[in-house]
C-alpha cells in the first residue's frame, strides 16, 4: 500500500511485532506513511536517517523505554510531536520523567482506533502550527478504495469495469453478503460502500441501516434494480449519500456519484465536528462536553460509581488578551489546551467551555490516583512560561472539582458545583484548586435567592459572633479567644463556607468585617471589666478586607473607643492572602504593628508555607492548620513530622505557636510530647456566643489534668 510523499511520516515503536503490524495496517489505511522499530535503539537509528513528522512509542520495551527514547529525541528533533502508548495509564508518566514536557498526549492499550487518529492528528497539527509549518495531507490508496456489496455477477462485473479503468483507478473490493461486508468495514477503512438492496441475507433499506452503523464514518450509495423514490427517500434519511437506478448508471454518472458522496460524507463529518469540537483548541466544546458528562453520569448511576468534574479557569486572562492582543491570546489559549491534554489520561474528557473556561471529565477508569494529584499537576504544568510569537506570557490557574455522587446527579448540579469551587479556588489567592463539599443547594435555595437573603441578614443585623477559647496548658490560662462570625437562616446555622463567599462576591464582607473588629473589642472590653483582665480576642481578616486601607482606621477606633491595649487584639490572615501582593502586604503589616497589634498566621502550612516571609514581615503567631492536628489519630507520619517542624520553626524565631483543631485525647498527648503549649479545638471548648467567668473556669479546671504533663 503506498502513500502519497506528502502524507504524514510516523515513527511506530513497539517490541511486540504483533502490535507493529497492526499500527502500520490501521493507520497506513488512514492516511499514515508509517514506518516501526521493535525497539528505542532502532528508533534513534531510523530518525538519525529520516525525518518524521511524529514519534508514536510504546512505553514499556526492554533496553530503552518510551520516555527515554523521547528525551533522546526530542533536543535534535524540535519539529517532531510525540505521542505514548501503554498499558498502565493510571501511572503518572509525566511528572517523574524529564521528557514530560515533549509527549502530547498518552493513549492506553489496547487504544480505540478512532481516538488514536484524533490524537495523533492533534500532535501533529498542533506541533505544525508552533512551527508555521502546513499539516501533512492525508492521500493514499484508502482514499480510493471501494468496498462493493453485490451478489449479481454481471452487475458487479460492469461497476467494477468502470471504476478499475482510467489513469487514477480506484481499488474495489466485492463482497456477495451484507455479512461479509459489515466483517469488511470492521477490519478496513473504505472511501465508499456501494451496495445493492437486494442480498442473499438482507432485502430492502435494512442493510442500509447495518452498514450505516457498522461505519458511520464511511459514505455509503445504494444500488437498485428499482427506480422507487419513497425506497430512495428511505435510504437517504437512514444514512446513504445516494440512490442510483442500476440500468441509468454509466462510468461518467458513477465516478460523479462517487465524488458527491465523498464530498457529502466529508461535509456532514465537518459538521459533527464543529458540532462538537471547539474550532480554535480541538477540544470538546460546552455541548459535547455537557454531553459526555450526561453518559458520564448515567454510567455512574447504574454502576454506583462516581465521576468528577473540574473546572479550570485562567487567572488574569483578560489582561494578557488586552495588552498582547488577541493572537496571543488566541495562542496561549491553545498552549493551554495542550498542557490540559497532557496533564490527565488519554481517557478523559477535556473541553473548552468558552472564553478562558476549560473542563476535565475523570470517570472511574480515569481516576487511578488522588484528584488533589491531578489538580496539582495541573498547576505545576502552568508555571513555566509560555512562548508565544516573540512573547514571555505566565498565566496561573484557578481549579474548582465536584464529585457525583457527593456534588449532585445532574450535569447541571456538578458543573454548578464546579464552577463555585472555583470561585472559592480564586478567592483563596488562584493558582489553587478547591474541592467542593457543601453549596447553598444544601440549603434548598438557588444561590440568587441565597444572595437576597445575606444581604437582608445584612441589612437586619443578623450576623452573630461566637468566641473560641485558647488554653495555655503550662500556665493552666484561657491565652486569647478567637472571633467567629456565626449566621442562621430561618432558624437553621448557616456554614460559613457558604455564606462567606457571597459576602466577598458582593463586597458585604467590608462591612460586616468592620462590624466584626468592633464587636469583637466591645466583647474583649467587657470581659475585663468583669475581671478578665489578660485576655486577647483574635480576629480573622479577608481577602477583600486586606486590600482595603480602611481596615486601619477600623481597628485604630476600635482600640480607642473600648481603651483596649493594642496588643489585646490579634489579626489573623492566611499565607494565600499574604503572598498575593507581597509588597501591599508588608506596608499594611507594618502599619498594623505600628499600632500595636498581634499578626498570627492562620492554617499555615497549607498554602505557599514560603518560610521567607516569616522573617520578612513582623509576625507574632503561627496557627497549625487542623489537618496536620488530624495525622496524630491516624498515623499519618507525614503530618506528624509537619506539625513537629512547624512547632520547631515557632521556637526557634521567637513565635508563639497554636495548634488548631484538637478534639481527642491522642491529638493532645502527642502535642504534649512535642511540646505545644497553646490548643484550640473542641476538646477543650466549643464556640460560644458569650463566656462567664464561671464557664471559662470551667475550661481551666480541664488544664488542670494535662497541665503537669505540660510543664
Amino acid at each position: 500500500m503506498a502513500a502519497a510523499a506528502n502524507a504524514a511520516r510516523v515513527l511506530f515503536v513497539d517490541d511486540d511485532a504483533l502490535t507493529r503490524r497492526a499500527f502500520a495496517r490501521t493507520m497506513g489505511a488512514r492516511g499514515f506513511n508509517v514506518e516501526t522499530a521493535a525497539s528505542g535503539a532502532e528508533a534513534l537509528s531510523l530518525a538519525q536517517r529520516s525525518f518524521f513528522r511524529l514519534v508514536v512509542t510504546d512505553l514499556r520495551m526492554p533496553g530503552m523505554d518510551g520516555l527515554e527514547l523521547v528525551a533522546q529525541l526530542e533536543p535534535t528533533h524540535p519539529h517532531t510531536a510525540f505521542v505514548v502508548v501503554t498499558g498502565v495509564p493510571e501511572i503518572d508518566l509525566r511528572r517523574e520523567h524529564r521528557a514530560a514536557g515533549a509527549v502530547h498526549s498518552i493513549v492506553s492499550k489496547p487504544w480505540d482506533e478512532e481516538h488514536l487518529t484524533h490524537t495523533m492528528n492533534r500532535a501533529i497539527e498542533l506541533r505544525c502550527r508552533s512551527a508555521g509549518e502546513p499539516q501533512p495531507a492525508l492521500d493514499t490508496e484508502a482514499a480510493r478504495r471501494i468496498l462493493l456489496v453485490e451478489d449479481n455477477p454481471s452487475d458487479a462485473y460492469l461497476v467494477r469495469r468502470s471504476l478499475e479503468a482510467g489513469s487514477r483507478p480506484y481499488f474495489v473490493d466485492h463482497v456477495e453478503r451484507l455479512d461479509l461486508a459489515l466483517g469488511r468495514v470492521r477490519e478496513n477503512d473504505y472511501a465508499i460502500i456501494l451496495s445493492d438492496l437486494s442480498l442473499p441475507d438482507a432485502l430492502g433499506v435494512d442493510c442500509v441501516d447495518h452498514l450505516c452503523r457498522a461505519a458511520p464514518n464511511t459514505g455509503l450509495i445504494v444500488l437498485s434494480g428499482l427506480d422507487d423514490e419513497e425506497t430512495a427517500i428511505q435510504a437517504v434519511q437512514l444514512g446513504a449519500q445516494d440512490y442510483l437506478v442500476k440500468d441509468q448508471i454509466d462510468r461518467p454518472s458513477l465516478l460523479r456519484a462517487l465524488r458527491y458522496a465523498m464530498e457529502r460524507k466529508r461535509t456532514q463529518q465537518r459538521l459533527a465536528y464543529l458540532a462538537h469540537f471547539d474550532q480554535l483548541t480541538g477540544l470538546a466544546n460546552r455541548a459535547h462536553f455537557v454531553e459526555r458528562l450526561g453518559q458520564a453520569l448515567r454510567h455512574a448511576q447504574r454502576t454506583r460509581g462516581t465521576c468528577t468534574v473540574m473546572f479550570i479557569d485562567l487567572d488574569r486572562f483578560k489582561s494578557i488578551n488586552d495588552s498582547l492582543g488577541h493572537d496571543v491570546g488566541d495562542s496561549l489559549l491553545q498552549a493551554v489546551a495542550e498542557r490540559l491534554g497532557r496533564s490527565v489520561s488519554g481517557e478523559a474528557t477535556v473541553g473548552r467551555l468558552g472564553g478562558d473556561e476549560f473542563a476535565i471529565l475523570l470517570e472511574d477508569e480515569d481516576q487511578g490516583e488522588p484528584i488533589s494529584d491531578v489538580c496539582e499537576r495541573i498547576l505545576v504544568h502552568m508555571q513555566d512560561p509560555f512562548e508565544l510569537g516573540g512573547h514571555r506570557v505566565s498565566v496561573s490557574a484557578s481549579i474548582g472539582v465536584a464529585s457525583h455522587p457527593r456534588a449532585g446527579d445532574t450535569t447541571r448540579d456538578l458543573l454548578r458545583a464546579a464552577d463555585e469551587a472555583m470561585y472559592r479556588a480564586k478567592r483563596s489567592g488562584r493558582a489553587c484548586f478547591d474541592v467542593f463539599c457543601e453549596s447553598s443547594e444544601q440549603l434548598g435555595l438557588p444561590r440568587l435567592l441565597l444572595e437576597q437573603k445575606v444581604r437582608e441578614a445584612v441589612e437586619a443585623d443578623e450576623f452573630r459572633l461566637h468566641y473560641q477559647p485558647l488554653v495555655q496548658l503550662r500556665e493552666r490560662r484561657i491565652a486569647s479567644f478567637e472571633a467567629l462570625l456565626r449566621w442562621s437562616s430561618d432558624g437553621a446555622p448557616v456554614s460559613p463556607g457558604v455564606f462567606v463567599p457571597i459576602l466577598e462576591d458582593t463586597g458585604l464582607i467590608m462591612e460586616v468585617g468592620a462590624n466584626v473588629v468592633r464587636q469583637a473589642c466591645a466583647q474583649l472590653r467587657k470581659w475585663m471589666d468583669e475581671g478578665l483582665v489578660d485576655a486577647r480576642v483574635a480576629v480573622n481578616l479577608s481577602a477583600r478586607q486586606f486590600e482595603n486601607d480602611t481596615v486601619i482606621s477600623v481597628i485604630e477606633e476600635s482600640l480607642r473607643k473600648h481603651r483596649l491595649v493594642p496588643g489585646s487584639l490579634e489579626i489573623e490572615i492566611t499565607e494565600s492572602i499574604l503572598m498575593k501582593d507581597v509588597g501591599r502586604a508588608n506596608n499594611l503589616l507594618s502599619r498594623m504593628k505600628a499600632l500595636g497589634v498581634r499578626i498570627a498566621i492562620d492554617d499555615f502550612g497549607t498554602g505557599y508555607s514560603s518560610l521567607a516571609y516569616l522573617h520578612r514581615f513582623e509576625i507574632d503567631t503561627l496557627k497549625i492548620d487542623r489537618s496536620f492536628i488530624r495525622a496524630f489519630d491516624g498515623g499519618d507520619k507525614g503530618g506528624e513530622a509537619i506539625a513537629d517542624a512547624v512547632l520547631m520553626l515557632g521556637r526557634r524565631l521567637g513565635l508563639e505557636v497554636v495548634a488548631e483543631g484538637v478534639e481527642t485525647q491522642a491529638q493532645l498527648d502527642k502535642l504534649i510530647e512535642q511540646g505545644c503549649d497553646i490548643i484550640q479545638g473542641y476538646y477543650f471548648a466549643r464556640p460560644a456566643a458569650s463566656w462567664s467567668l464561671d464557664e471559662l473556669r470551667e475550661v481551666i479546671q480541664k488544664l488542670d489534668n494535662c497541665g503537669e504533663r505540660a510543664a
